[in-house]
């Protein structure tokens, strides 16, 4: 009989953890990094962590522009490439 290898799955949290990393990597290199807001899910719990806003209203049409991407992710629509 031959040996069964089980492969792991990777953890759920593999790509928070790049994102993660990408955006301290930014933040490190860019002396003007600011407005940062991070939303995660952890069980069934949203956690949100932000920096104090320099403008709002810019803020919020950012979150606006992130929301319509998620409505077309839901739609199987791509936004690549569009800014």
């Amino acid at each position: 009989m031959e040996k069964v290898h089980v492969i792991p799955k990777a953890p759920r949290n593999e790509g928070a953890i790049k994102a993660l990393e990408q955006a301290l990597e930014a933040a490190r290199s860019n002396v003007d990094c600011t407005n940062v807001m991070i939303l995660m899910r952890i069980g069934g719990d949203y956690i949100r962590y932000s920096t104090q806003f320099d403008n709002p209203m810019e803020v919020i049409s950012q979150c606006e522009l992130a929301k319509a991407d998620i409505i077309f992710q839901m739609a199987g629509i791509t936004t690549e490439g569009k800014s």
